[in-house]
């Protein structure tokens, strides 16, 4: 019995991670680190609290999302001093008020960096997520 009650754990820990979203924030050169940085203490909660979808796989938290931070290149261009591309899986539920969603999460961004241009894309699609440990020696 202990080893079905691992693998149910294991099944729903697997199910959860695999709705990941990812958010990539992309800032021009002069956005330093500092001037970003309440953006990215906030974001993560922000894209959860506005994203989720109670009582489906679309439930989210926010250590279930992945933030990751770029850089403009020199070749990039029409581009704002901050991106912000956040791609997540389709439900039925976060697909019928998208514009209402993308509306609050960029009032949310605005009130913290109000200073800054920038834009947001919120990208829907069917998608799958799998993450793995690396192996040590006590593995």
């Amino acid at each position: 019995m202990p080893r079905q009650i691992a693998q149910i754990v294991l099944f729903c820990f697997q199910k959860r991670r695999r709705e990941m979203p990812l958010v990539v924030v992309t800032r021009g050169p002069e956005i330093t680190d500092e001037r970003i940085k309440p953006l990215l203490d906030h974001l993560r909660q922000i894209v959860a609290e506005e994203l989720t979808v109670p009582g489906t796989d679309g439930e989210l938290n926010a250590n279930e999302i992945e933030v990751r931070v770029q850089e403009t290149r020199s070749l990039d261009q029409n581009v704002p001093h901050i991106a912000i591309t956040i791609w997540a899986n389709e439900y039925p539920k976060r697909l019928a008020n998208l514009d209402e969603r993308r509306r609050r999460i960029a009032q949310r961004v605005r009130d913290l960096i109000p200073d800054v241009d920038g834009n947001l894309w919120i990208l829907l699609q069917p998608g799958s997520f799998e993450e793995w440990k690396a192996k040590t020696s006590s593995n």
